[in-house]
């Protein structure tokens, strides 16, 4: 069983896990904060990966599918793996992983009837 008293938390916040509600409250809070972070450092790591590493490209006809990210072009340690989905011409999924700890994430793209992007779901 897990004993909250040893996970070094403040008086106060001890008090309110011991309510099933309370520490289901602190779960999905502090849950919530940290794949938020997570997913806001990979999105920084792949913005600022673009000059310093190596890249490799997969197509099925025109479209991009897969994104591998490596340190440099001998290709020993892959740091990314981005996976494309298209749906009738536009991109509906792109999966994120991170290799090094194997951390995925998906971004779900959507359109209006005249295939304008109209919004962008994270999902784990």
């Amino acid at each position: 069983m897990v004993n909250p008293s040893t996970w070094n938390l403040s008086k106060e916040t001890l008090k309110q896990l011991r309510s099933e509600e309370g520490f289901f409250e602190w779960l999905s809070d502090n849950l919530t904060t940290e794949l938020e972070e997570r997913i806001t450092n990979i999105e920084l790591e792949l913005a600022t990966t673009t000059l310093v590493k190596y890249k490799e490209f997969t197509y099925t006809g025109d479209d991009l599918t897969k994104q591998e990210i490596w340190d440099s072009s001998l290709m020993v340690t892959k740091y990314f793996t981005l996976d494309y989905t298209y749906s009738l011409g536009n991109l509906t999924n792109l999966q994120v992983t991170r290799e090094s700890d194997s951390f995925v994430y998906n971004k779900v793209f959507t359109y209006d009837i005249d295939n304008n992007l109209t919004s962008i779901n994270i999902t784990i």
